[in-house]
């Protein structure tokens, strides 16, 4: 059965769409209108063909990107050997002519069969030539010792002593936390060595698993998983594997730029039409 997972959410007001995934059997994604956040719809649902004979985790991790006019989605799988797609990393859609959902064309998929099972984390952004980049990460060097890693903490936080924050998104001095059964957490970082909640929600009233099926999830698994925030006016969406896309204002928090903290206007949120700051700015790009 499939469930909700990632969540991502376009930053230009004029295309208020939301990307999630449907992981598992079937697997594949979703596109949400909000242009109206109190009345939200699925725009458009796109599964991967013969989903029944797919083995593994499936769609995850909802990527959107705009280069030469044109907006792209990407969408990334896990697929276990004994079915098909082993080898398959993401598919990459051109729904650059939303909300007409008959524009949506699949234009590409990405494999790389020297490293079957798909793709996992991946990051989307603007790159300061101009090019528009989707890196993979590989935490082996990291694991293994090999490259230089984090050694010393300079602070902590938790819900309660048994959750397990999954995903978080900065926008400084929030840090905005999807935490399975403990929901939406939004944490205060201005002083890193003291972080502490001040907001919360619940979107899911999920019972822990019980037995071997609760057995290593600490917290649990059920609940909110992908968590993103729309810089220009603050909109916070989540992702519940049981519940569904949740839109959130929090008071207070109205948008988001780094300058207005005397940062770099830095986030996950990519300014596609002119990079990062800092670069020489947008640049043609073959």
């Amino acid at each position: 059965m499939a469930h909700t997972a990632d969540v991502a959410i376009e930053q230009d007001l004029s295309r208020p769409y939301v990307y999630t995934n449907a992981r598992m059997v079937p697997s594949g994604f979703d596109i949400i209108s909000i242009k109206d956040p109190k009345k939200a719809y699925i725009l458009y649902a796109w599964r991967i063909e013969n989903a029944e004979l797919h083995r593994g985790a499936g769609s995850l991790n909802p990527i959107y990107f705009k280069t030469h006019g044109r907006y792209y989605y990407t969408n990334a799988y896990q697929f276990q050997a004994g079915g098909p797609d082993n080898d398959l990393g993401a598919t990459v859609h051109d729904v650059t002519g939303l909300p007409d959902t008959s524009k949506i064309k699949e234009v590409a998929r990405i494999r790389d069969p020297e490293h079957p099972g798909g793709f996992h984390e991946s990051f989307g952004y603007k790159h300061s030539d101009g090019r528009p980049l989707l890196r993979f990460f590989d935490l082996k060097p990291g694991l293994d010792g090999t490259v230089k890693n984090i050694s010393r903490p300079i602070g902590a936080w938790i819900p309660q002593w048994n959750s397990l924050p999954h995903n978080m998104t900065i926008r400084w001095p929030y840090m905005f936390v999807s935490d399975y059964e403990d929901g939406l957490q939004v944490v205060n970082m201005m002083d890193p060595t003291n972080p502490y909640t001040v907001a919360y929600y619940y979107s899911c009233d999920c019972p822990h698993a019980q037995g071997a099926a609760g057995q290593g999830l600490v917290g649990g698994e059920p609940g909110t998983w992908g968590i993103d925030v729309r810089n220009a006016d603050g909109l916070i969406v989540v992702s519940d594997m049981q519940t569904g896309v949740w839109g959130f204002r929090m008071e207070g928090f109205t948008g988001w730029n780094g300058h207005q903290w005397g940062l770099p206007n830095v986030s996950n949120a990519q300014d596609w039409d002119n990079g990062p700051d800092g670069s020489p700015g947008a640049k043609k790009v073959s």
